[in-house]
C-alpha cells in the first residue's frame, strides 16, 4: 500500500512537470507574429467599441427619459391654467354663480344680474323681435321651468361646481415647486421611451438638414502644377459657399477667401448636382470673404434651375443656450453637419474699421473650408472666418454673426472693394470719459502696413474725426468708411496723450486701401 501511493506521488510530479515544461516551451516562450498581434489588437479594438457604445446608448436614453417628460407636464400645466381662467372669468364678471356652462344658467332670487335663460343675449334679441304679440306656448313653458327651480336646488348645485373650478384654477396656476418636483417624478416613473422616439428626435434633425443643404453649394478650386518631371498636373480643393442673391439670370455665392485665393477655374456644384463655371465677383482679403457669381447663358443652353433660392438671413443675435445648426464644412470635409449650444455672445469685439458680434458655441468648426451656422428657424445666423481666431479648446470655435456682415457681402455682390484704414478701436463716449479723455474712437490695434499705420497713428491715440465728421460711436467708423470708396483721400484727427492731462491734436492726410 505504502508502495503504491508512492508510485502516485511520482506520477503526479511527472506530469507537473511536463505542463512546466508544455506553458514554458508552447506559451511563454511562443515567438509573436504580426498575425497574432494583430488579432489580440482587433480583439481589444472590438472589445472598447462594444463597451463605449453601450455606454452612450444608456446615457442618451436616460436623457430623453428625462428631459421629454418634464417639457411634457409644465406645458400640460400651462395649458391647464389658462383653461381654468377662460373657463372661471364669465362667472366672475357677471357676479352670479353657475354650474360651469352657458347652458346651465338659472335664475337666481334676489341677484343683481338677472341673468335667465329668457334675458340672455340671443333671447334679448328673440324679445325685441316679438314685441306686441302674444307669447307662444314653448316661451311660456321655459318661463316655467325656469321658474319651477327653487332656491335651494341652486344652492345645492353651485357648491358642487364652486368648489371644483377653484381647485382647478390652483392647481394650474399656482403650482409649488414641490408640486413640480412630484410632478417630474411620476412622470418619470410612468413614462419610458424607446427606439421610435430616438428616431423620430434625429428624423427632426436629418429633415432639417436636408432643407437647408438647397442653400449651400460646393465649390471646386482649380489649380495646375507641375510635377518633377514637369508634367502639368490638375489640383483640385472643394470648399463650401452659400447661395445669398438669386435672378432669373444668375446667382451669386458666399463663400471664404481661400476658396478663390489661388483659383484659376471655379466649378460650383449646386444640390440638386447641377455643374456651372463660376466666375469671381469681389473679394476680401482682410475678412477672408469672396463673392461668386454663375450665371444663365442661352446662346450655350445653360440656365439656372428653377426654385433657386437665397438664404434667408437672421435679424437678431443668437441668445445663450440657443440651438444652431453648422452646415457647410465643419468637420473640414463638404457636406459635413454639427449641432451645438450657444455658450456666449461677445458684442461690439474691436476688429479693422469696424466691431463685430462673436458667438462661441461648443461645436466643431473649419473656417478653411466655409462654414455656416443656422438658427432652428431655418435663417442663417452667422459664419465662421478664418481671419477670426477660434476659440481655444477642442471642438469649440467663434462664428461671426452675419448682421454685421451685411454690409461687406453688399459690397461684394456689386463687385466694390471697400476702404480701409487699419485701425481698430472702442467707442468713448461722455460717460465712459468722464470728462478725463475725449470723446472720439480709442484706437486699441494699428494693422501693420495699413494706410494709417504707414500714416504714422498709434496704439493709444484718440480718433476725434473723419472729413470732419465727428466720431461718436462705436459704429461711426464703420459708416463714414462705407460712404467713400477704396483709394480715397481722407483726413482723420487724433488727439495724443502727453500726459495724465495734456493731449495734443494731430491731423493726418491718408489715402485708404482695400479691405
Amino acid at each position: 500500500m505504502g508502495l503504491s501511493c508512492e508510485g502516485c506521488d511520482a506520477r503526479e510530479r511527472l506530469m507537473a512537470d511536463e505542463n512546466k515544461a508544455f506553458i514554458k516551451e508552447r506559451i511563454v516562450g511562443r515567438e509573436m507574429t504580426r498575425g497574432r498581434a494583430m488579432k489580440y489588437v482587433l480583439t481589444a479594438l472590438l472589445c472598447g467599441i462594444v463597451f463605449g457604445a453601450a455606454s452612450f446608448a444608456t446615457l442618451f436614453f436616460a436623457g430623453v427619459y428625462i428631459g421629454k417628460p418634464v417639457l411634457q407636464r409644465m406645458l400640460q400645466a400651462d395649458a391647464a391654467a389658462a383653461e381654468a381662467t377662460v373657463t372661471e372669468t364669465p362667472a366672475a364678471e357677471a357676479g352670479v354663480p353657475h354650474t360651469g356652462s352657458a347652458e346651465g344658467m338659472t335664475e337666481v332670487p334676489g341677484s343683481e344680474s338677472g341673468i335667465t335663460p329668457g334675458n340672455e343675449p340671443g333671447g334679448a334679441l328673440e324679445s325685441a323681435g316679438a314685441a306686441g304679440a302674444s307669447e307662444s306656448e314653448e316661451e311660456t313653458a321655459e318661463s316655467e321651468s325656469a321658474a319651477d327651480v327653487s332656491p335651494q336646488e341652486t344652492e345645492d348645485r353651485q357648491p358642487e361646481s364652486a368648489a371644483e373650478q377653484p381647485e382647478e384654477s390652483q392647481s394650474g396656476a399656482r403650482i409649488s415647486k414641490q408640486e413640480i418636483i412630484e410632478i417630474v417624478g411620476l412622470e418619470m416613473d410612468q413614462r419610458s421611451f424607446d427606439e421610435k422616439d430616438v428616431e423620430k428626435l434625429s428624423g427632426t434633425v436629418s429633415r432639417m438638414a436636408e432643407d437647408w443643404q438647397k442653400y449651400l453649394v460646393c465649390i471646386e478650386s482649380v489649380s495646375s502644377g507641375k510635377t518633377w518631371f514637369d508634367d502639368i498636373v490638375e489640383n483640385k480643393s472643394e470648399y463650401s459657399g452659400v447661395i445669398v442673391r438669386v435672378t432669373e439670370e444668375e446667382a451669386d455665392i458666399l463663400t471664404v477667401y481661400g476658396a478663390v485665393s489661388r483659383a484659376e477655374e471655379l466649378r460650383i456644384v449646386l444640390a440638386d448636382g447641377s455643374s456651372y463655371q463660376g466666375s469671381l465677383l469681389q473679394s476680401s482679403r482682410t475678412d477672408g470673404l469672396a463673392m461668386i457669381r454663375i450665371a444663365s447663358d442661352e446662346e450655350q443652353g445653360i440656365f439656372l434651375p428653377e426654385g433657386l433660392e437665397a438664404v434667408p438671413m437672421s435679424e437678431e443675435l443668437p441668445e445663450k443656450g440657443d440651438m444652431l445648426m453648422c452646415l457647410g464644412a465643419p468637420l473640414g470635409r463638404v457636406g459635413s453637419l454639427d449641432m451645438g449650444c450657444v455658450g456666449y455672445v461677445r458684442d461690439k469685439v474691436p476688429y479693422i474699421d469696424r466691431n463685430l458680434q462673436l458667438i462661441s458655441s461648443v461645436m466643431s468648426i473649419h473656417p478653411e473650408k466655409g462654414s455656416f451656422a443656422f438658427s432652428t428657424d431655418g435663417r442663417l445666423a452667422g459664419m465662421a472666418l478664418e481671419n477670426i481666431s477660434q476659440e481655444e479648446g477642442e471642438d469649440c470655435g467663434c462664428i461671426v454673426s452675419i448682421s454685421c456682415l451685411e454690409d461687406i457681402i453688399e459690397k461684394l455682390t456689386g463687385g466694390e472693394k471697400m476702404a480701409l484704414t487699419g485701425i481698430s478701436g472702442v467707442a468713448v463716449s461722455r460717460e465712459t470719459a468722464d470728462g478725463k479723455a475725449p470723446e472720439g474712437l480709442y484706437i486699441t490695434a494699428v494693422q501693420t502696413d495699413s494706410p494709417a499705420y504707414n500714416a504714422g497713428v498709434r496704439r493709444g491715440d484718440i480718433l476725434l474725426s473723419l472729413n470732419g465728421k465727428s466720431i461718436s460711436g462705436d459704429q461711426t467708423l464703420k459708416e463714414l468708411l462705407g460712404e467713400i470708396s477704396a483709394g480715397d483721400e481722407v483726413r482723420l484727427i487724433i488727439r495724443r496723450s502727453l500726459s495724465e492731462s495734456d493731449y495734443r491734436e494731430i491731423e493726418y492726410e491718408l489715402k485708404t486701401g482695400s479691405r
